[in-house]
């Protein structure tokens, strides 16, 4: 079976794509990234991880039938006492350690490939910024400042 593996962050974001991803027909399933991820998954399978434990990670995404992942979500760096890289993480970073994040994702996109995972851009299923239809937030606009913004868009 192809599924699709949501690596979740910060924010509402992977919550957001994991929801998104239900309702288009994906069955995701959510690896929490301990103290990072704060979104509800209760209704998907999940699984948590602290950062660090790649090599558990992707036997997890196998046995559940991840071809695909999707990371979303911000992940800040783990304090050092946090950071708790397994065998693989340690195999994959060790040449990396002084490298930039970029180098870093670089580097763990290439071996999740060579393990069968697909790593996908989440803008591939839902665009950035993209807010349920009807959504609003702060105040409601009155008729006065609703004319303005006619009025600026027409400008």
């Amino acid at each position: 079976m192809s599924r699709i593996a949501v690596i979740a962050g910060q924010g509402a974001h992977p919550e957001r794509l994991a929801n998104h991803l239900s309702q288009i027909g994906e069955v995701p399933f959510v690896v929490a990234l301990s103290g990072q991820a704060d979104g509800d998954f209760t209704q998907f399978d999940t699984a948590t991880f602290p950062v660090g434990q790649i090599g558990k990670i992707v036997a997890k995404l196998k046995s559940e039938g991840c071809d695909r992942l999707v990371m979303a979500g911000k992940v800040s760096r783990p304090r050092l006492s946090q950071f708790k890289p397994d065998a693989t993480a340690l195999k994959l970073m060790g040449s990396l350690i002084f490298s930039g994040d970029n180098a870093i994702l670089e580097r763990l996109k290439s071996y999740l490939k060579s393990e069968g995972i697909q790593v996908q851009d989440a803008d591939q299923y839902m665009a950035r910024g993209t807010l349920p239809v009807d959504y609003h937030f702060g105040v409601e606009l009155n008729e006065d400042q609703k004319t303005d913004i006619s009025l600026g868009i027409a400008a």
